[in-house]
């Protein structure tokens, strides 16, 4: 997830040579002016982003206690979807701020880049996999947080059985290997539309961070 957030200012009312040396002189005070901008997006595209995770169906479906599908496993799934936040926040970068002359304008840009396009990130979570062993004694892996963030609907090879077993967390249900299709229906995602890019859609991010730094570059100027 990338912006490229611009706020243009212009001066009206002068001509010539004295407008373009205001504007020049507007420009480096700005530029001093606003060298606080990136941490503060930084700081608050992490706010946003714990916000919208944590306001998604998901996650209000795991923290209350619901059996959803990580039922299925010897998973701490509430601990691991806030250290899924704590990893997103990490990759969250704001840089390349610039304020420029564009004739009577000058203009601001800044980048900010957050969430990794692979996930490969998340993946490295303590938890996100776990092995399962079947009633042959084989032990396969269990790709759960793979499977959220950038799988087809339909997991090739496991079944979820129901028996007693030590190794599932509600001593029922446990996803093993087997010769069917496991379809994960409700939170199933791709990359390009999974539990955490919809939260980031929903809650509107973009929208949020566009208005916060208008309003920021307000406040620094004054």
């Amino acid at each position: 997830m990338a912006s490229n957030v611009q706020v243009k200012f212009r001066l009206d009312k002068t001509k010539g040579r004295l407008k373009q040396q205001i504007v020049e002189s507007l420009r480096i005070r700005m530029r001093e002016r606003l060298r606080p901008l990136p941490i503060l997006a930084k700081d608050k595209m992490r706010q946003y982003i714990a916000e919208a995770i944590q306001r998604c169906e998901l996650y209000q479906a795991v923290h209350s206690g619901e059996q959803v599908y990580f039922e299925l496993g010897t998973i701490d799934s509430p601990v691991i979807l806030d250290e899924l936040i704590l990893v997103l926040q990490d990759s969250v970068s704001a840089s390349n701020l610039f304020v420029r002359k564009y004739g009577d304008f000058l203009r601001i840009n800044l980048n900010i880049v957050a969430i990794r396009g692979d996930f490969n990130d998340a993946l490295g979570i303590p938890g996100a996999e776990y092995d399962s062993t079947n009633k042959h004694g084989k032990i396969s892996k269990i790709k759960w947080m793979e499977w959220l963030l950038k799988s087809p609907p339909y997991i090739q090879r496991f079944n979820v059985l129901f028996r007693s077993t030590s190794s599932s967390r509600t001593g029922g249900a446990i996803m093993v290997e087997g010769m069917g299709d496991w379809e994960l229906v409700e939170f199933a995602g791709t990359l390009d539309d999974n539990f955490v890019t919809r939260a980031m859609s929903d809650y509107k991010i973009s929208e949020k961070m566009q208005r916060y730094i208008y309003r920021k570059c307000n406040e620094l100027m004054r």
